[in-house]
């Protein structure tokens, strides 16, 4: 019985250790870390290559990488950069995730030939294609355009439509008040009307009433809130939905990386009673980010029976949870009230354009907005990105809303009223590969959506 305990004993012992090592090489882990300077400057889109796993990533904007799953082991770590000089670095992988960081301290000898660079007169540095790839969208060899509203030349505290959408060519633009509380924007010849024809978005998601069934938009962000415009404009964006124009998307202001607080305090004065007061608070606390604004606008626009209030309001909470998840939580409310100074007829317009026929009419609407955005990065080439979108609104018209050249014969009012409840779901996923030595990419992705 001993010898037989015994036997039994050593064959336990050799099992466990041909097994451990062998669990050991079965473990996985990942590389991550920074590329930076001597300086400490991060160097954004570096390659850095892990052999011999065969495995590329590239450096975010950060300067940081996380490499795929790869075997527990001995891998080198080789990080090229225009730059600067090839990087190379032995490192043993024995932990889930193996943190290091890399500096890169020589710098390449460059010679270049003599450039001369001049500038156009008038030119549109506020005017930009979209990137290739821009967040979660394909956009390469689509019809793109990007408004940069922070130094454009335009009437920022009205919305002026005209100003700020003028230089893309191909767009009507329908004006139907002069204080911008609805843009109405149409391209190819399409009907302007409240953006009908345009899928309308905020930060990536859905603005409109109802964006496949009853698609205008009766909701604008205040000019000053907002950073750029993208557009992206005929049949290569019917992927966001039915609309022939193509998509709008209104990207808001983030709050400031390098301040606790910011407060922006703006009031502007015009003709015709206008008055416009926008304040802002923004600023990064930890890991934290957060942007809020409120807009208060009043005035009487330059025919009688015009007159005009809208309060708006946005809320922007972000909290990076790691270096790879991200979420953030947004909050609009809009409300305004318009008195409508009605149509014209051809003789009124050619003789007294600045007069109003209907005194009774009033166009109420109440807009409420929610969405939360979650972005996961699985390794540097492969990322998510979802969104989930509601909205609760009404809008109220009210007067009499017969032909204008009918005189109103004071009677009962008609009223056209509408309420709006939506909710949906995007959920991208965006892989980077490099096949042929060639950059590609592919997006995946599905769309819930009830209106």
């Amino acid at each position: 019985m001993r010898k037989t305990g015994s036997s039994i004993m050593i064959k336990i012992v050799f099992i466990s250790v041909m097994i451990f090592p062998l669990m050991i090489f079965c473990q996985k882990g990942q590389i991550s870390g920074f590329v930076k300077s001597k300086k400490s400057k991060k160097i954004a889109f570096a390659k850095v290559i892990i052999t011999p796993a065969n495995k590329i990533v590239y450096t975010d904007e950060n300067g940081y990488f996380l490499s795929p799953k790869i075997e527990y082991g001995t891998y080198q770590i080789v990080v090229k950069s225009e730059d600067y000089e090839n990087f190379k670095r032995e490192v043993s992988l024995s932990t889930p995730i193996l943190k290091t960081e890399i500096q890169l301290s020589k710098r390449k000898d460059l010679n270049y030939d003599e450039i001369s660079i001049k500038q156009k007169a008038n030119q549109d540095f506020f005017i930009r294609k979209m990137k290739a790839i821009e967040g979660d969208i394909i956009t390469q060899g689509k019809k793109t355009e990007v408004i940069s509203l922070r130094n454009i030349d335009a009437n920022k505290s009205i919305n002026l439509s005209r100003q700020i959408f003028s230089r893309i060519p191909g767009l009507n633009i329908w004006e139907s008040d002069g204080s911008g509380l609805q843009i109405g924007l149409g391209g190819r010849g399409l009907n302007p009307s409240r953006n009908v024809n345009f899928n309308t978005r905020q930060n990536g998601y859905d603005i409109s009433a109802d964006a496949l069934g009853y698609p205008e938009s009766y909701y604008t962000p205040p000019s000053e809130a907002v950073e750029e415009i993208q557009l992206i404009r005929g049949a290569a964006s019917l992927q966001f939905g039915p609309q022939f124009g193509g998509l709008i998307n209104y990207k808001l202001k983030k709050g400031k990386v390098d301040k606790k607080a910011e407060i922006l305090l703006r009031h502007t004065i015009g003709s015709f009673g206008l008055n416009n007061s926008f304040l802002s608070l923004s600023g990064t606390i930890k890991s934290w980010n957060y942007f809020i604004y409120g807009n208060y606008k009043f005035g009487n626009d330059w025919r009688p029976n015009s007159n005009f209030k809208t309060t708006n309001g946005y809320i922007y909470l972000s909290k990076t949870i790691s270096k790879k998840t991200k979420i953030s939580i947004e909050f609009t409310k809009m409300y305004y009230l318009a008195q409508q100074a009605g149509g014209l007829t051809d003789n009124l317009v050619n003789s007294n354009p600045d007069t109003s026929v209907r005194s009774r009419n009033w166009f109420r609407v109440n807009w409420n907005l929610g969405a939360i955005t979650l972005n996961h990065k699985f390794n540097s080439n492969l990322r998510m990105s979802s969104k989930t979108f509601g909205l609760i609104a009404k809008r109220e018209s009210l007067g009499y809303l017969d032909e204008i050249n009918r005189i109103d014969p004071l009677e009962e009012r008609n009223l056209i009223f509408g309420q709006f409840q939506n909710i949906g779901n995007e959920t991208r996923i965006i892989k980077l590969y490099t096949p042929f030595k060639q950059p590609w990419a592919f997006v995946s992705g599905i769309r819930i959506y009830r209106g």
